[in-house]
């Protein structure tokens, strides 16, 4: 027992040593607790950092901010977070960290730099954290570099064309809508738009197979980048068109040197698998002005332009500057091929017959049928105003044959009527003549009127002919197998050789009416027709002169030995009665210079 003096000793040692072990314990489980942080700390999936309340201050990292980083943790402490930051401004970290400083954490993308350079995309959650008493900031980074990689590829997909690799539509659109952006705040920047569309793409494509024209489309757009600044866009919008988008041009007429550098760097052939490829390019033009507010109008105007650029065969350059009065036009040719197909539906259409006469008698031949459109509202309209829209909306073929068989029934009332029994010549359309199974439509429709093949001469021009050489000359000689007459028609105009002329069985060539109306005034169409009459003679081809409008004109052909003349001068076109009062009761044409 302790003596009374001595238990206070006793006592004071006592807590001493229960405050000891205490303490010992506390130690032992800040350690167990310590390793369970590091343990937990160490082994997270993501890199993870503890920053001072100021941000710029690294307190410690786990082994995968270390590994991420590239850096050992001593130099990582010395250094603050802002300088791994790439495209995250200062003050753009300082306002994130204070906002989780006061509680609201932060979740945001930024490039992180490595210490051996690498870049790479991150996601960082930063939150405030309570250690101990002490308050902190945690950084979860997480490395989305491949993610970002993905997007990247995907988004590259939506905005590029596959083949090229150029920006698409949407892309172009895109930056379009940014430049007329960039034009409201700054009225003196000027830029353009040109819209490309490749001649004849079509015809290279199914004579030299798709592979061919994929690769012309990828060696295209290389040179139409190699035309380019690089602030230019060139864009691919699908099949053979293009679209370019000129930024910050310094004068007006800039974009017309564009467009012919590009014009004559698109003139140069193409060599691919053993071929020379040529091919040319129509542009329309539209220039950024106040109309412009969507880029949709924009590059509606550019498509305006260029489709009147498709229309200049013969220019020395084929491009367009779009003007306010195109899209009128452009309305109007819309309202037309309205009415066009009401005008099919309702059988609006009419036959006209013009006559061609044996100019050494003075005879009616036959005639040539031309369709007129009996419009409700504008009266007749002739084929010059109404067949290139037609042409195009394929409306060309329900008419022409309207017009085949208006001509197989009137070939046969009219053979039985008269003798001998006048021709028909009738056109056959690029569209028509191109189409298939055309020989059986003709000869079902000669069946089912039960006129003569003999009768029929069909005209067919050479631009037609040139389309497609193998198949034309296929469907020729079918036709005249059948008994049906050719002619050439416009002959002198386009690029026939005298190869053609042996190649495909032409009983008749028709010498285009600007020969005609020149030969007086130009000695060198003069020597064209007399090349022509000869040469047909040569071959034992028919000749017929069309556009003879003067009686001088009439007289010159009969000397040269024309067999036929065409043209007001004998009669306009007239209705089918009137063609045939002149086969009943004669020819008002008929006078003795021409006998």
């Amino acid at each position: 027992n302790l003596e009374a003096a001595d238990r206070p000793i006793a006592v004071a040692a006592l807590k001493v040593y229960t405050g000891l072990r205490e303490q010992q314990r506390t130690v032992a489980a800040l350690r167990a607790s310590e390793t369970n942080y590091r343990l937990l700390f160490e082994s997270a999936y993501d890199s993870l950092a503890v920053l001072d309340l100021r941000g710029n201050a690294l307190l410690d990292a786990n082994r995968q901010a270390v590994e991420l980083s590239g850096c050992p943790l001593a130099e990582l402490r010395r250094r603050p977070p802002s300088d791994w930051l790439v495209d995250l401004n200062p003050a753009v970290w300082k306002v994130r960290w204070l906002r989780a400083l006061a509680g609201r954490p932060q979740r945001f993308e930024c490039q992180l730099r490595t210490a051996i350079g690498r870049v790479l995309w991150a996601e960082i959650n930063l939150k405030r954290i309570n250690a101990e008493g002490r308050q902190l900031l945690l950084a979860v980074v997480r490395d989305i570099s491949q993610r970002k990689h993905s997007e990247e590829q995907l988004r590259h997909h939506a905005f590029h064309d596959a083949l090229t690799q150029l920006p698409n539509r949407a892309l172009v659109l895109e930056r379009i809508e940014q430049a007329i952006k960039r034009r409201r705040r700054a009225p003196d920047y000027r830029f353009a738009l040109l819209f490309l569309d490749l001649n004849r793409f079509k015809v290279i494509n199914d004579s030299l197979g798709h592979s061919i024209g994929d690769r012309l489309l990828v060696s295209i757009s290389q040179r139409l980048r190699d035309c380019l600044r690089p602030e230019d866009t060139v864009a691919r919008l699908g099949g053979d068109e293009f679209l370019i988008l000129l930024s910050d041009l310094r004068q007006p007429n800039d974009v017309c040197l564009c467009a012919e550098r590009l014009e004559h760097t698109l003139l140069e052939p193409f060599a691919l698998d053993g071929h020379d490829i040529y091919t040319s390019v129509s542009i329309g033009i539209v220039q950024a002005d106040d109309r412009y507010a969507e880029p949709e109008a924009m590059l509606r105007d550019a498509d305006i332009a260029m489709y009147q650029a498709k229309r200049i065969e013969a220019a020395q350059h084929r491009y367009v500057l779009f003007h306010p009065a195109m899209h009128t036009r452009l309305v109007n040719m819309m309202q037309l091929e309205h009415d066009l197909r009401r005008a099919v539906e309702r059988r609006e259409f009419l036959v006209y017959y013009q006559p061609i006469v044996e100019l050494g008698s003075g005879r009616l031949k036959g005639f040539e049928a031309l369709v007129r459109w009996q419009h409700p509202e504008r009266g007749l309209i002739p084929p010059n105003d109404f067949i290139p829209a037609a042409e195009e909306t394929l409306l060309i073929l329900p008419i022409g044959h309207f017009v085949l068989a208006e001509a197989c029934r009137q070939s046969q009332q009219w053979a039985q009527r008269y003798s001998p029994a006048p021709t028909i010549n009738v056109n056959l359309s690029s569209r028509q003549f191109t189409s298939a199974n055309l020989a059986e439509e003709i000869k079902r429709l000669v069946n089912e009127y039960g006129c003569q093949p003999a009768l029929l001469n069909l005209e067919i021009t050479e631009s037609v002919i040139l389309e497609d050489t193998d198949a034309a000359q296929t469907t020729l000689r079918e036709l005249h197998q059948q008994g049906f007459q050719l002619s050439m028609d416009d002959f002198g105009t386009g690029y026939s050789s005298l190869s053609y002329l042996h190649q495909f069985p032409f009983d008749t060539l028709k010498i285009d009416r600007s020969f005609i109306q020149a030969m007086d005034q130009d000695s060198s169409r003069l020597n064209i027709v007399k090349a022509i009459i000869a040469l047909a003679r040569t071959l034992g081809k028919t000749v017929v002169a069309e556009g003879v409008e003067t009686r001088q004109q009439a007289e010159f052909l009969t000397a040269l030995g024309c067999d036929f003349g065409q043209g007001y001068y004998f009669s306009r076109p007239v209705e089918a009665a009137t063609a045939e009062a002149l086969l009943r009761d004669g020819c008002p044409w008929l006078q003795p210079t021409l006998i």
